[in-house]
């Protein structure tokens, strides 16, 4: 849920952040997150981009029994892809660059994105 991520995020993943890179120090300002649900079927992908905020979370989701074919997550900028993974979660500063690949077969990808920002 929600509200474990939370608690996680709070425990560990900020000071793990803050470790990783020194624009990450801004981790331990954040007190606000917001949640969107997304959805993606065949042919359909998220082409790359920023988020408007400190730090994504962003968890993979598949309701489908079928094998998820594209629906990769891709830091842009670097060249890391990550397969997709139900139920798998993947933490980044949101000012890296990121997308989703094309979805290449009929099963149905959800990314569930937490985005931590400072209000």
């Amino acid at each position: 849920t929600l509200t474990y991520k939370r608690k996680r995020f709070e425990e560990e993943i900020k000071t793990a952040m803050e470790r990783t890179h020194p624009a990450n120090v801004c981790v331990n300002l954040t007190n606000y997150d917001a949640t969107s649900l997304n959805r993606y079927n065949k042919g359909e992908k998220y082409s790359p981009h920023l988020d408007n905020s400190v730090l994504t979370c962003i968890t993979f989701l598949s309701l489908d029994d079928k094998e998820m074919q594209g629906g990769d997550f891709v830091f842009t900028d670097y060249n890391i892809k990550f397969k997709f993974k139900n139920n798998s979660a993947v933490y980044f500063p949101s000012w890296v660059k990121h997308h989703c690949t094309e979805i290449e077969s009929d099963a149905t990808r959800y990314s569930l994105a937490q985005f931590v920002s400072i209000r």
